[in-house]
């Protein structure tokens, strides 16, 4: 199904009236204003081609989205969302509201809107993947609009892309039971933006749960209008019950490899990660992450880790090793002392050991313990000898001439 200027169907909302569960509807670039729709179907995918067509929501009246997500499994791709203001500061460009299956969010430009994308509470049999989106300069001044709102849903995962510079609301809220951030842009900074103002936290997990966030850049900005970077488990549970029940079985905070930069200067009293305010983890761990800027790291427990190894780095065993295919898993195979392989992912902690993916070089790869593994030495420069007659000149690998008296 086609949708554009010089298509019979010119909007997307004439395409959701004729749509039907499992279509794939192609919308063509162009700009698309005040195209309000409530998609129901399910397992629709809707991609913009020939460019990204651009839904303009700007001079829009009395609504409260852009696009309504009410069927379960939506794809949408390559779109761009702008201008959707009102309702008291929850007008959203994307309410999202597919109460089961998962939901794939790709390729997203989402801007100046009160929410980027609002997601309805209490949608327990939902998931959200968001991959290589971007949001930037929503919120309504007012702290409580944000550029990403997810209720209590069961997993919320964010690959690539980014947040910036929400008006005075969070880069990242997610009361999901899982939340996974993964090489993401989380910046507000590191100048004042006169257009955007300060955002509050860059990731906000009020109901806690099991938090994962890794390989990502936070950034704190000088017009910051909180004072911590990272805010874990705020909401209070009860009546009745103490503070620190918790909403979820399990409720984990585990930072990987992020650079926290935290530019507010002297007027926020800064912490990097606040993970203490109502509710404390389990297990706060951070793995390899550096922390720039002033400020305490931690307003609760944390264990701070330093890894042996990194990804992509080249290792090799110090025994025979069994290579695994999961984590303390089926034995695969073995390789020999000083086999090397490179790290793929990982780590994983399994039983007494510290696990890594590695491919090896030949034979069976998989997962190997830690315990077992060492840094690779570099490879060995080859020590020729040659034989130069009297008289004559050389040179080594482009070096300057030599002759032999």
């Amino acid at each position: 199904m086609r949708v554009g200027p010089t298509r019979t169907l010119k909007t997307a909302a004439a395409a959701q009236a004729v749509a039907v569960d499992g279509d794939r509807i192609e919308i063509d670039a162009a700009t698309y204003v005040n195209d309000i729709v409530t998609w129901t179907q399910q397992n629709l995918t809707i991609v913009g081609v020939g460019g990204t067509p651009v839904f303009d929501s700007t001079t829009s009246a009395g609504d409260d989205f852009t696009w309504w997500l009410r069927g379960a499994h939506p794809t949408l791709e390559n779109l761009k969302f702008i201008g959707m203001h009102g309702n008291g500061g929850s007008a959203a460009a994307i309410k999202w509201g597919a109460s089961s299956g998962l939901t794939t969010l790709r390729r997203l430009d989402v801007q100046a809107n009160d929410m980027g994308i609002l997601g309805d509470l209490r949608m327990e049999n939902a998931d959200l993947l968001i991959e290589d989106c971007v949001f930037d300069r929503n919120g309504d001044g007012s702290g409580q609009s944000h550029n990403i709102y997810i209720g209590d849903i069961e997993s919320f995962t964010m690959r690539g892309g980014g947040s910036h510079r929400c008006l005075g609301g969070h880069l990242v809220k997610s009361r999901a039971k899982v939340t996974t951030l993964i090489g993401v842009d989380l910046t507000d900074g590191p100048t004042i933006d006169p257009l955007a103002g300060g955002a509050s936290f860059e990731a906000n997990f009020p109901n806690g749960g099991v938090v994962t966030i890794q390989d990502c850049l936070l950034e704190k900005g000088p017009d910051a209008t909180n004072y911590a970077m990272v805010r874990y488990g705020e909401t209070a549970i009860g009546p009745p019950g103490p503070l620190s029940a918790p909403l979820y079985d399990r409720n984990e905070f585990h930072s990987i490899r992020n650079r926290y930069v935290n530019n507010a200067g002297a007027h926020l009293s800064s912490v990097f990660l606040d993970l203490g305010y109502a509710r404390v983890p389990t297990v706060s761990e951070s793995i390899n992450d550096t922390f720039v800027g002033g400020g305490p790291i931690s307003s609760g427990p944390l264990t701070r880790i330093t890894l042996k190894f990194t990804i992509g780095q080249t290792v090799s065993p110090t025994t025979l090793l069994n290579v695994r295919r999961t984590p303390n898993g089926k034995i695969l195979g073995t390789q020999t002392n000083g086999a090397p392989g490179v790290i793929r992912t990982g780590p994983v902690l399994v039983g007494p050991y510290t696990w890594w993916q590695l491919d090896y070089s030949t034979g069976v790869s998989g997962w190997s313990a830690e315990t077992f593994l060492a840094a690779a030495p570099p490879p060995l420069v080859a020590d020729y000898q040659f034989t130069v007659p009297l008289g004559k000149a050389y040179s080594v690998n482009g070096g300057p001439i030599v002759r032999v008296p």
